[in-house]
């Protein structure tokens, strides 16, 4: 299993970067590979990926993807869409 988070952008000084990779921390603990793909990101100290990349890296039906919902995305959706994984969203309030 591997797991992806789908953040358009992430920093590390804000709740939804914050609760991003608090996610992450916890699927690396449990001892999944984890990834981030995004479009940007600040100085969160984790290598990301490029949001595109996203469907080569988790595309098995027993990878799950997690798209971290906080602003409209519309390429987000569409890669979400192209994921053949378990769908998992999340929302910052």
């Amino acid at each position: 299993m591997k797991a992806a988070i789908l953040i358009p952008n992430i920093a590390s000084r804000d709740a939804v970067g914050a609760d991003a990779m608090a996610m992450f921390r916890i699927l690396v603990a449990a001892g999944i590979e984890t990834r981030i793909f995004c479009d940007a990101a600040g100085d969160i100290g984790e290598r990301t990926y490029p949001a595109e990349r996203l469907p080569s890296f988790a595309g098995g039906s027993g990878d799950l993807v997690i798209y971290h919902y906080s602003m409209g995305w519309k390429k987000g959706i569409d890669l979400l869409g192209r994921c053949r994984a378990s769908a998992s969203s999340s929302t910052t309030t």
